[in-house]
């Protein structure tokens, strides 16, 4: 998976019952792999809601992307699934990124439960050393899966996402742990124009590829 869009969608006060089930069903009706998660930890909670994050993959290339976004704006039904999903929330973002770390490796019968989302800004001029730095740290990971180094292609252009999965919390809090380490000993923490920060999810619903 080389690019991949995520959906994040903060549901009107009731409406988040309402806004899973659709997202569910607009998820299903892609046919590509992606997954759905909801909160558990937001990185500031007195400034975000409770957003629903939606992924779709498998994109190997630009092109497939704009293929998709062709037929999807070409295709009346899924503009109107789209709006009315948009229509139960205070507030819908897509986002597109590239994955720079390569294919996502999973053990056999390895089922993730949760999604951690932290995300790194460089200072001025040191992007290249950050990704090179987090990427390193990716290597030495000694979680059952390696995180996931990606970067949105709009946006800050300092801005790197590592995502990391895990079954339970604390099998995350243990992987994050080593790996805080990991980013000290790599010399992330001097690449950083400003902390990281980082939310928790769990997955409510899944596609495989």
């Amino acid at each position: 998976m080389q690019y991949f869009i995520n959906f994040i969608r903060t549901p009107l006060p009731g409406k988040g019952p309402e806004v899973l089930a659709a997202v569910k069903a607009s998820l299903d009706a892609t046919g590509r792999p992606g997954n759905l998660t909801v909160p558990i930890s937001v990185p500031n909670p007195t400034q975000n809601g409770a957003a629903f994050v939606s992924l779709i993959g498998g994109f190997q290339n630009l092109d497939e992307v704009d293929a998709m976004m062709d037929a999807s704006f070409n295709d009346d039904n899924v503009q109107n699934r789209l709006a009315a999903i948009d229509a139960l929330c205070h507030r819908s973002s897509y986002v597109l990124s590239e994955n720079l770390s390569g294919p996502i490796e999973r053990p056999d019968g390895y089922q993730p439960n949760l999604i951690s989302r932290t995300f790194f800004n460089a200072k001025l001029g040191s992007r290249n050393d950050l990704l090179a730095a987090l990427l390193e740290v990716r290597e030495k990971a000694g979680s059952k899966v390696k995180p996931m180094v990606s970067r949105p292609i709009a946006g800050n252009a300092g801005l790197i996402r590592v995502t990391n999965m895990a079954t339970t919390l604390q099998e995350m809090e243990d992987a994050r742990k080593i790996a805080l380490d990991e980013l000290r000993s790599a010399g992330v923490l001097d690449l950083l124009s400003q902390s990281p920060w980082r939310s928790v999810g769990k997955i409510v619903h899944r596609i495989q590829s």
